[in-house]
């Protein structure tokens, strides 16, 4: 097709119909767009249409599983998206009330468990604002569309068309048990395999132990057989069964700070040749940055240093 009646059919397209199209592309339904747009699914149709005649494409072909898009689609997804995000941008500014100072805002995602830890690195960063959010299996395209800006995860994640980067890796560990624990009255130093005679417990990170823990993959190579191990999520679930099932629990000595923080909590660091021992047998607790292209970015370099910087230091307490 001429590419000046390409041209001229695209500046006929209104918002709305641009707004369609990154709907569809995202949920794979016509009928799903329509709810979420709040209009009729005529409307919706004559969007669609606009669009194929628009780019002599179908666009969306329909599958079993949806509304599949075409290659066209592909290419054509990311910049749509972002006329849409930066229009309903626009709407929001001007709708909002003006700040007496106004502050960039990043959007967070964070592997869950340790969003307590990121918080308290992050409350050294007082000119800059965070709002924190779980990393899922959706993060990696909501950050690929700008709908967040980075993200702070332990262990290597899904990120196709993202960039990811090392900021640290976690060397320092400590035990964690509620105060009363019988293993506080040991006068020898803790060992893994004075661990293995109690109830174990600790908190699923996607991309990191969220299979197994490395302290099962320990036990399991040394031949020392676990009392018990229990799978939680989130630190409320984590400290409420430290308090009340007499387990105990490995962290790094940053989230032991939080923990600490807790009443009826204890930790203490963990001999260097006992973490060592552990960490041989695992993959590197490697805490990674993942962000998109450096173009696409709303901050600046020196605020990704700055962050960076931070993150590494708590990491290495």
């Amino acid at each position: 097709m001429d590419k000046i009646k390409i041209n001229s059919k695209i500046y006929d397209l209104d918002i709305f119909t641009l707004a369609v199209f990154k709907s569809i592309y995202v949920n794979g339904s016509a009928n799903v767009t329509a709810r979420l747009l709040s209009v009729s699914a005529s409307k919706i149709a004559r969007s669609l249409k606009a669009l194929r005649a628009t780019f002599d494409d179908e666009l969306f072909i329909r599958r079993h599983q949806g509304l599949k898009p075409t290659p066209l689609s592909d290419i054509l997804f990311l910049p749509i998206s972002q006329f849409v995000d930066l229009a309903s941008h626009i709407e929001d500014v001007s709708l909002s009330e003006p700040l007496e100072s106004p502050t960039e805002v990043l959007r967070v995602a964070v592997s869950p468990g340790l969003i307590c830890f990121v918080a308290r690195s992050l409350y050294n960063l007082p000119s800059l604002k965070f709002e924190l959010l779980n990393w899922d299996e959706n993060s990696p395209e909501r950050l690929h569309n700008g709908e967040i800006d980075l993200g702070l995860c332990l262990g290597k994640q899904q990120t196709k068309n993202l960039e990811t980067e090392v900021i640290g890796t976690i060397k320092n560990l400590c035990v964690v048990g509620n105060d009363k624990h019988p293993i506080w009255d040991m006068n020898d130093p803790i060992i893994l395999e004075d661990l293995s005679k109690h109830p174990f417990v600790y908190q699923e990170i996607k991309g990191f132990n969220d299979k197994v823990d490395p302290f099962e993959v320990f036990c399991q190579k040394e031949g020392v057989k676990l009392t018990s191990t229990h799978k939680v999520i989130g630190l409320e679930t984590l400290y409420a069964h430290l308090l009340t099932m007499k387990s105990l629990a490995i962290e790094s000595s940053s989230e032991c700070d939080v923990l600490n923080s807790l009443p009826g909590i204890r930790s203490e660091r963990m001999a260097l040749d006992q973490a060592k021992r552990l960490l041989q047998s695992m993959v590197s607790p490697d805490f990674y940055i993942i962000e998109r292209e450096s173009k696409y970015r709303k901050y600046s370099q020196s605020v990704r240093s700055e962050l960076c910087n931070i993150i590494s230091k708590s990491i290495d307490l």
